[in-house]
Formats: structure tokens, C-alpha cells, sequence
């Protein structure tokens, strides 16, 4: 399952960008058809002072250029959503966060494992 525009199907990665504070995710999230990652960013880049972008290859990747204020609520936000495979946070210089996940896959498969091993399988 994915979502995002076609165009951007080959365009999975997370440039650095120029501003000191911002999280960035692909437009193409390969493992939910269900949610478009474009709105999750936008519902999680609510300040007045963050504002949302495009960089990238074909525009495939969108970013909040976020506040030092907001950076760590706008992280937060990213990280509890289920709807994302793959984002990536910055703070100067600095990368603070980058997730590249399976997603739930991951809970699922090692609480099978888990479970299979209870059984004696």
C-alpha cells in the first residue's frame, strides 16, 4: 500500500534544508494508502509562525520550517502519528530525529514472534 503522487513513488529522501528548525517528510509513504502524509504534516505545523513547503525532486518533499518553540511540539506531533513512515526533524545543524519504519508491520511482526515463541513455535 502507498500514498502520495506517482511523481514522487522514486523520491524517499529527506534533504537537508537551510533553516535552523523544520521537520520534513516524502509526499510517497510506501505502507498507508489510507492517509495522505501532506495533511498529517499540516495538522501537526499549527503555530502562526511555522509555515509549510516543498523542496525536493519534483517538489516530493514537504517540510514545516518551525520556530525553536514549536520544534519539539511539531516532532512530538510527527511521532505519534501512524500514518507516517518516514520524517526527519532538524535543529541547525543538527538532526534531532529521522524515522524510517515499517510502521505498526514492526509492533506486529515481533509480537508474533513473541507470541510463537510463548506457543513453543
Amino acid at each position: 500500500m502507498s500514498s502520495g503522487p506517482d511523481r514522487c513513488a522514486h523520491s524517499v529522501a529527506t534533504p537537508v534544508l537551510p533553516w535552523d528548525n523544520y521537520c520534513n517528510l516524502p509526499l510517497y509513504q510506501e505502507w498507508n494508502a489510507t492517509h495522505d502524509p501532506l495533511e498529517t504534516l499540516r495538522g501537526c505545523c499549527q503555530s502562526p509562525d511555522d509555515n509549510i513547503g516543498f523542496s525536493g525532486d519534483d517538489n516530493c518533499t514537504a517540510y514545516c520550517n518551525a520556530t525553536e518553540a514549536t520544534l519539539e511540539s511539531l516532532q512530538t506531533c510527527l511521532q505519534q502519528s501512524d500514518e507516517l513512515q518516514q520524517f526527519g526533524c532538524s535543529s541547525g545543524a543538527e538532526e534531532v530525529y529521522q524515522r524510517a519504519t515499517a510502521g505498526r508491520l514492526g509492533v506486529y511482526l515481533v509480537l508474533g514472534v513473541v507470541i510463537a515463541s510463548a506457543l513453543g513455535g
